[in-house]
């Protein structure tokens, strides 16, 4: 099978949704000699950060000298992004070569597209013999299709509402199906800080004999500093942790408490997987060359500013607004040009928007889950936009607003940003992740 075919086959299995359950993901899993077992495993889940996180841990890793496996979701451009090793993406022929051997094996039990992919990585990484494997969860924690490993230490940033069709909808049910990547005598960091949802995760963690370690308890923010050109720089110690003055340049104040959630980390598994305090700065100052992180608050372009950002939830929107002010302040009003999957709470997403905007382009990427470019339109009218301009495409929507020459944040879908990335090249701008 070719590559593109084994793609469309695999992004075919998308409409069939999202299937409760770890019983296919260890059939495949058994089938390939269950590779899960043969390397040591950081898992992570949570609604906002766990990318950050995961990619801080597998950059810092790298920079220490370990054979560092990294597991994400979604991409970008490219399907193999999702699965590296050192930053390198997993090769076309080592993808067409498992994915060819699993898929009809899939079919047996109906496997998901998640179960595959985490299947073809997990196999990857083993026989590539790495060191560490950073896992990142794709929606929940109790039924994700990663939950099959026993890692060395599990990790759950921040709970917001999202996905409540399968999680739940209120916090406290989506926080109980994150706290489900707690292992039996495990060891977890927990970096949420609202009361009710921290002791939701001590009880299963005493449910499990597990020792849980809460990141805000033990850790102190000293100061953070906000630059014009969205770079930052974070003073914070931690207990049994030196303290750390950090320069870095994504993701605003969130970023800095990932950064600290994965610092955190590394010193309750150091025991395991030691690393020097220059590892850190280094891993952090290269996460972009290291792990092919990116558009997380990224300034692309400084006169007229262009930001952009993967931001595709209420929690993730309010957090680049809040950044975008301290940066630049509140009297910059920016071009916003935005699109949104129909399952995201849209209105609230764009009334935070509207904070820092006034006129926002509109547009729908090519996916059967993006919302439509009239349903939009009605939202941005109820968040009283001032001048709305509707693009049929995403080529279409970076043209437009390029040629408006205005402060610009591009934000609201991973696949709007994959697709405005495609676009942006055509302009000059680096895009390579």
């Amino acid at each position: 099978m070719s590559k593109s075919n084994i793609l469309k086959k695999l992004f075919s299995l998308q409409r069939f949704g999202i299937k409760p359950g770890l019983d296919r993901t260890q059939y495949l899993l058994k089938y390939l000699s269950n590779p899960e077992k043969k390397f040591k495993s950081i898992h992570i889940a949570g609604t906002n950060g766990k990318g950050t996180v995961a990619s801080l841990l597998a950059s810092i890793f790298k920079e220490a000298g370990y054979k560092t496996g990294l597991y994400t979701s979604p991409h970008i451009l490219e399907f193999n992004e999702r699965i590296r090793i050192n930053g390198e993406k997993i090769p076309d022929e080592y993808l067409i070569d498992i994915a060819s051997d699993l898929l009809p094996v899939s079919e047996k039990v109906n496997g998901t597209f998640f179960e595959i992919t985490t299947a073809i990585a997990f196999k990857y990484f083993a026989d590539k013999n790495c060191d560490i494997v950073v896992v990142e969860t794709g929606m929940g924690g109790r039924f994700d299709s990663t939950n099959v490993i026993d890692p060395i230490i599990s990790i759950i940033t921040s709970i917001g509402l999202e996905h409540r069709e399968y999680l739940g909808d209120t916090l406290e049910a989506i926080a109980l199906e994150k706290a489900g990547i707690i292992k039996r005598n495990g060891k977890v960091i927990i970096s949420e800080e609202k009361i009710n949802l921290k002791n939701i995760f001590k009880k299963v963690a005493i449910e499990l004999g597990a020792k849980s370690f809460f990141t805000f308890d033990d850790c102190k923010l000293i100061n953070l500093i906000f630059n014009e050109n969205f770079t930052y720089q974070t003073i914070f110690n931690c207990a049994g942790v030196e303290s750390f003055n950090i320069k870095f340049d994504f993701g605003g104040s969130k970023a800095m408490e990932n950064i600290i959630t994965a610092i955190y980390s590394l010193y309750k598994v150091n025991d395991i997987l030691p690393v020097k305090t220059i590892d850190i700065v280094n891993g952090i100052k290269n996460i972009r060359a290291n792990t092919g992180y990116h558009f997380r608050i990224e300034l692309l372009r400084e006169s007229p500013p262009l930001v952009i950002d993967v931001a595709h939830n209420p929690d993730a929107i309010d957090e680049l607004v809040n950044t975008v002010i301290k940066c630049r302040g509140r009297g910059e009003s920016w071009l916003v040009l935005f699109a949104v999957m129909k399952d995201k709470d849209i209105e609230e997403m764009m009334k935070k928007l509207r904070l820092i905007s006034k006129e926002i382009i509109l547009t729908q990427p090519q996916n059967e889950r993006a919302c439509n470019i009239d349903e939009l339109k009605k939202f941005a009218e109820n968040c009283k936009f001032d001048i709305i301009h509707c693009q049929k495409n995403v080529e279409e929507a970076v043209k437009f607003a390029l040629a408006l020459n205005k402060a610009l944040i591009i934000t609201g879908s991973f696949y709007l940003i994959g697709e405005s990335i495609n676009s942006l090249k055509n302009y000059g701008f680096n895009t390579e992740i």
